[in-house]
């Protein structure tokens, strides 16, 4: 995934970064779990922290699945506990 972007007058495009891993995973639970981007660190648990349910966990994989063309099973998705276990999946998986 990339993202622009913008030069100081914030009208010209200046080129593409190349986003790894776990910043692609924050904007994903950052959309899915409408949470502030600075409360998503490797150690952030997706339910003690960020208040996320068994609904807002199965959204948050199908974008997963979508955005790194993977295909989860329901047991590997309860398994993911933090921003970190997301991370290495998709790693791991991708």
């Amino acid at each position: 995934m990339y993202e622009w972007t913008r030069c100081k007058n914030n009208k010209t495009l200046w080129g593409v970064l190349e986003l790894n891993t776990f910043d692609r995973v924050k904007m994903i639970i950052k959309e899915t779990l409408g949470c502030e981007e600075e409360d998503i660190t490797l150690e952030t648990n997706l339910f003690d922290d960020l208040g996320a349910d068994s609904l807002d966990i199965i959204e948050m994989a199908v974008v997963i699945e979508e955005e790194f063309g993977l295909e989860m099973t329901n047991e590997e998705v309860n398994r993911l506990q933090t921003i970190n276990s997301v991370v290495e999946y998709v790693e791991r998986h991708e």
